[in-house]
């Protein structure tokens, strides 16, 4: 991996995470459920591995392309049924999902962080996507984790 391209992600992780972080905040302070501390609590951890992975990109750590394909890898599903609903991208993200109960189809698209969840709530429609971002993210690092004994 070249510098640039170890610095420009490592950036971009790490202030997704602080951004992800900051905006799970104001939620968690109105929440009222213990239920939604837990996954926001979730959440947080998972905005807080973010900044680790790119921590570790920024300081050249021989795990880090490893880490980072793991982190980029949970932003991949984006989904919502009755029981259970989950979508999670820090930095940016470019999802794209399809509507069961109607057969519909629609997209999303931010610079930055985001994150939303279900849990036993038939209210919202059936769907089932994916990050478009995080997958060509997560399939970059596999694809650098394959070569990591090259130089970079």
């Amino acid at each position: 991996m070249r510098d640039w391209q170890r610095r420009v992600l490592g950036v971009i992780t790490i202030a997704g995470g602080g951004v992800g972080i900051s905006s799970t905040m104001p939620y968690m302070m109105v929440s009222t459920y213990a239920l939604d501390w837990l996954f926001c609590i979730g959440f947080v951890l998972l905005f807080s591995w973010g900044i680790w992975c790119g921590i570790q990109l920024l300081e050249k750590h021989p795990n880090a392309v490893r880490a980072n394909f793991k982190f980029w890898l949970v932003q991949v599903p984006v989904f919502n049924t009755p029981v259970l609903g989950y979508f999670f991208a820090s930095g940016a993200y470019l999802s794209v999902w399809v509507g069961l109960d109607s057969i519909s189809y629609n997209y999303n698209a931010m610079l930055g962080s985001g994150f939303q969840y279900s849990f036993l709530n038939d209210k919202l429609p059936t769907l089932a996507g994916v990050n478009v971002l995080a997958l060509i993210m997560s399939l970059w690092f596999y694809r650098q984790a394959d070569g990591s004994n090259t130089p970079s």
